[in-house]
């Protein structure tokens, strides 16, 4: 389905009531061949494009029934229940790197520290939560300044909690038009302290210098992406997610833009760190690359 936060377009046939299609920016979700059992109609036939090319296709085979054994809803051997996050912790990634582990909602907000500053990684959820992870980051890194806030997209779970830095010497990063997104969203007193990146931009954090890069992303056109050098850390949101536990699933479409800025800005990553989930090695990274362009049809010739 299309991804949340994007307008959307939908076609449905008037007289059936069945959605046809669905468009996004870049994707288009194409519904066909569609059954009916009973009072239940699914498409049995899904497909994928990204303008012209093919990406997916699925073929969905439903079955009603009518009477349903309850051990039908038995948990499968092996299941695992989400484990206990634990109390809120800063976690020593790299010498003078860091994520947040712990938070309430799942989140986890990524910092920088230099001899001097501090850099930070999104405001995830809500202002309550974020400024219990700013006084952890400020116990941290103490005597350091809390220099930036990089919002990774405008997206409202990532900002959020931005106003709980909104303070006097703390600089708001944003993508392109991204200014306007954060004014709508938390008004003008927090947007008043936001500067738009729309070129690449390196922060001095003391001894350890880090790499704003935009990215005109099909999931949020404001997108920011941090490389910190020293660390080989590549900071991102939404663009490579690995699930807390269990396998490595193939990236979306934004994994593939993410990959092709490692290649143009040549960064020797080590490590992705992102907002969901687990953080990620390069080959863990490259191994949900190889998963996606496997569930790939080859290309045709011609």
């Amino acid at each position: 389905m299309p991804l949340a936060g994007q307008p959307a377009s939908m076609v449905i046939e008037r007289s059936s009531g069945q959605v046809q299609s669905a468009k996004t920016a870049a994707s288009t979700y194409e519904y066909a061949d569609y059954g009916s059992k009973q009072d239940f109609k699914q498409p049995k036939q899904i497909t994928v494009k990204n303008g012209d090319k093919l990406v997916l296709q699925w073929t969905i085979h439903a079955q009603l029934t009518e009477h349903v054994d309850a051990h039908s809803f038995d948990l499968p051997a092996g299941y695992v229940e989400i484990q206990d996050q634990g109390s809120l912790r800063a976690t020593l990634i790299a010498p003078g790197t860091y994520r947040v582990d712990g938070s309430e909602s799942g989140y986890h907000t990524g910092f920088s520290v230099g001899s001097h500053s501090v850099a930070i990684y999104d405001a995830p959820i809500s202002t309550a939560e974020a400024a219990k992870v700013k006084a952890l980051i400020e116990q941290t890194a103490p005597g350091r300044k809390l220099a930036y806030l990089v919002l990774s997209h405008s997206h409202r779970d990532h900002i959020a909690g931005t106003p709980s830095y909104a303070q006097e010497g703390v600089q708001i990063l944003a993508g392109k038009d991204g200014k306007l997104a954060v004014e709508r969203q938390l008004g003008a007193a927090v947007a008043s302290k936001v500067v738009e990146v729309t070129q690449a931009r390196e922060l001095d954090l003391g001894g350890r210098s880090i790499s704003i890069y935009p990215l005109a992303s099909s999931h949020a056109s404001d997108m920011l992406v941090a490389y910190d050098k020293s660390s080989q850390t590549l900071f991102q949101g939404d663009l490579f997610y690995l699930p807390e536990i269990g396998p490595i699933p193939p990236v979306f479409d934004v994994g593939l833009e993410l990959e092709q800025l490692i290649k143009q800005g040549s960064l020797q990553v080590q490590q992705l760190v992102g907002v969901h989930g687990r953080s990620g090695s390069l080959q863990e990274f490259q191994k949900a690359l190889e998963l996606r362009r496997a569930a790939q049809p080859p290309a045709e010739k011609t």
